[in-house]
């Protein structure tokens, strides 16, 4: 099973692009010499079904719930949705060509604002971030709080380090702490750490706190997938705000 890396995908789309192209393309020949003339009208179906290009429609619209750009997800969704909808695959038809040419021409435009997004991750966050994205697409919600909160304990771990790591040291010098004892590290002791953190988050940390408490043990209760979209909602939030960058 191929495991997209969700974050790879943003950071070089153009490339990505083109590798899909290529192997739509390619699929074109195939079906084109396998399929007798009167086959042609259903030649569409044949390769939706039996194209192997690695990733589908809601990946990409998923990778692209990673940024704020909601705009450039609107603007790409008509490009995207032309090169997986069934009226796409007429063989012969310029139009996939030409939905290509669009699609690339608009990830143009925020390439930059992409890459700017992407590098407010670090290597950690983006690892369960990832994670999170895949349990999300199968349904497995859970799994889903478990890694979103972890992303934004590796984030509060490394802002409160990043502020006074030697007040932080003074309580554990191995650094090691619960994310709720992270949370009340923090919210006792502001002004030790500048106060670096919205007055915003202050909730929002305790409310993901308690889900990863019921979602990571032995808890009865049960998460459904508003919740596990809330709660990476509320983390993405966190990490991609300027005044919780390190």
């Amino acid at each position: 099973m191929v495991v997209l890396d969700y974050f790879e995908i943003l950071s070089d789309f153009h490339r990505w692009l083109s590798d899909l192209q290529l192997k739509i393309y390619r699929r074109f020949e195939e079906i084109e010499k396998a399929l007798h003339n009167q086959y042609q009208q259903i030649a569409g179906t044949i390769m939706r079904r039996s194209l192997e290009v690695g990733i589908t429609r809601e990946d990409i619209f998923a990778v692209l719930d990673f940024t704020e750009l909601l705009e450039m997800k609107i603007l790409v969704s008509s490009s995207i949705d032309h090169i997986f909808d069934s009226n796409t695959f007429d063989l012969g038809s310029r139009s996939v060509y030409l939905a290509f040419d669009r699609l690339k021409e608009r990830i143009q435009l925020y390439q930059e604002d992409l890459s700017k997004q992407i590098q407010k991750f670090s290597a950690s966050e983006k690892k369960r971030l990832n994670e999170a994205f895949h349990c999300t697409r199968d349904w497995c919600y859970f799994s889903v709080i478990i890694n979103s909160v972890v992303a934004l304990e590796f984030r509060l771990l490394e802002i409160l380090k990043k502020e006074n790591k030697q007040h932080l040291a003074s309580i554990n010098d191995d650094f090691r702490f619960t994310f709720g004892q992270l949370i009340d590290i923090y919210l006792n002791n502001k002004t030790k750490f500048n106060n670096t953190i919205p007055k915003k988050f202050d909730n929002l940390l305790k409310l993901c706190n308690s889900y990863r408490i019921f979602s990571a043990h032995a808890k009865d209760e049960e998460v459904n997938t508003n919740d596990a979209k809330a709660i990476l909602n509320l983390t993405l939030s966190f990490l991609l705000d300027n005044r919780c960058k390190l």
